[in-house]
């Protein structure tokens, strides 16, 4: 689904996300975006218009990791470019590494808890680089 879809969707009907994948074409780097809307009606600040898009990003091999909160009014560029997938077909990506995120959506990938030489490591970013080209889902992109 384009970004266009995933507002329209989400605004129709509250509580649902889609999520969208980027990677840099490095491979180096993965950035995790989440577009949903509230279904809280109980809460006094309740607005059915209201979308918000959750980052989650990282280098891969790398404990540190980004995360971040945006309004529509100041997400970045890159969440018009992405495909989106309803997060409930997606695996649980929260509070994970760049690399198992990975593995999680391709499960094909190999484990990230048996890699550890650098060799082992580039060959996880091929591979994973090439799986995701060939998805349709992971956008390529400079803009993470």
């Amino acid at each position: 689904m384009t970004f266009n879809e995933v507002l329209q969707t989400v605004k129709a009907t509250p509580g649902l996300s889609f999520t969208g994948l980027a990677l840099r074409p490095d491979g180096r780097y993965l950035g995790i975006f989440t577009v949903s809307s509230s279904d809280e009606l109980e809460d006094d600040d309740y607005d059915p218009e209201w979308v918000s898009i959750h980052f989650d990003g990282g280098l891969l091999f790398s404990s540190d990791g980004e995360e971040e909160f945006y309004s529509l009014d100041d997400a970045p560029d890159i969440v018009q470019s992405l495909i989106y997938q309803p997060s409930t077909l997606l695996p649980d990506t929260c509070w994970v590494c760049s690399e198992y995120v990975l593995h999680r959506v391709f499960p094909q990938l190999p484990d990230p808890d048996r890699i550890w030489t650098a060799n082992e490591r580039l060959a996880f970013v091929a591979q994973a680089m090439a799986v995701a080209s060939e998805s349709g889902f992971v956008t390529i992109t400079d803009q993470v």
